[in-house]
């Protein structure tokens, strides 16, 4: 009897370590387009994700303020703030989530937008975007999120 319970003891254990690692990332999703962004979220959700949208960058901001995210799907023109000024004030809210952006946009050479694009600090996907470079950047992201985390519990 007593090993019985050894073993459910144990079996709850490793369910509890398999749903900690188990965990669905969370992508926050940032589009003025209402249409689109449900589109992006849908996606995502099919693929395992959990997702959140903002309508612009000032929502964006106090979403991350208040939630934690493990990647961000940004537009960069947005009525509000835009996506570059999200990214500035998201650094400055939580130090180090830049890291966790990826940008779609359709201005591949705009003025005010080409050189905070081309800078090389964001990723950048330019619209269309198609379903597996979003992924393929995405797990990019996670991944980094990922080891970032398990640095932050080694030291």
């Amino acid at each position: 009897m007593n090993s019985s319970r050894r073993g459910s003891r144990s079996g709850c254990l490793a369910m509890t370590e398999k749903a900690k690692t188990d965990r669905r990332r969370h992508v926050l999703v940032v589009d003025d387009n209402k249409e689109l962004a449900q589109t992006y979220q849908q996606l995502l959700e099919a693929f395992g994700h959990r997702a959140t949208t903002a309508g612009d960058g000032e929502a964006a901001l106090q979403f991350i303020r208040e939630n934690e995210v493990d990647a961000i799907l940004c537009d960069i023109s947005m009525p509000r703030l835009e996506g570059d000024q999200f990214y500035e004030a998201a650094e400055r809210a939580r130090p180090g989530i830049g890291r966790r952006f990826i940008f779609l946009t359709g201005h591949v050479n705009h003025p005010r937008f080409g050189p905070f694009l081309k800078s090389g600090k964001v990723r950048v996907l330019y619209k269309p975007v198609f379903m597996d470079n979003l992924l393929e950047a995405l797990k990019a992201v996670l991944g980094e999120s990922s080891k970032n985390e398990k640095r932050g519990l080694l030291e």
